[in-house]
């Protein structure tokens, strides 16, 4: 019997990337501590967690209903309808017809994407 062949193993992103280039991952407990302690110091973390679950949860509510969010100076939140499409079962090969879909698409802000790629300034016009 032949052998199977082996699986890569799945090694954490803290063990593939040296500690200088590790790629960040923004919890929502750290969008809470920073909102305390870099905006609103004098209440309390409890406080700051309901501001920030409110804000994401309001966020939710507008996308599932169709709108669009646009925040100044960060970029734009849209809905994207998708048309039905075929899918393929990678491991029976069956197709399957998917349904419409809708999905959250993000639009950058000019000044985001600036601070993200400076070298883009020079030879983009904003």
């Amino acid at each position: 019997m032949p052998e199977k062949p082996k699986r890569k193993k799945y090694i954490p992103a803290h063990k593939r990337f040296p500690k200088d280039q590790q790629p960040l991952r923004l919890k929502k407990e750290h969008v809470i501590r920073n909102v305390h302690f870099m905006v609103f110091p004098d209440m309390s973390l409890r406080k700051c967690s309901k501001l920030v679950n409110g804000v994401f949860k309001v966020m939710g509510t507008l996308l599932s209903q169709g709108m669009s969010i646009t925040i100044t100076n960060f970029g734009t939140f849209k809905i994207q309808d998708m048309a039905p499409r075929l899918a393929r079962n990678p491991k029976t090969g069956e197709q399957l017809q998917l349904g419409p879909a809708r999905r959250v698409t993000f639009v950058a802000a000019p000044g985001i994407i600036k601070k993200i790629n400076p070298a883009w300034i020079k030879c983009r016009k904003w």
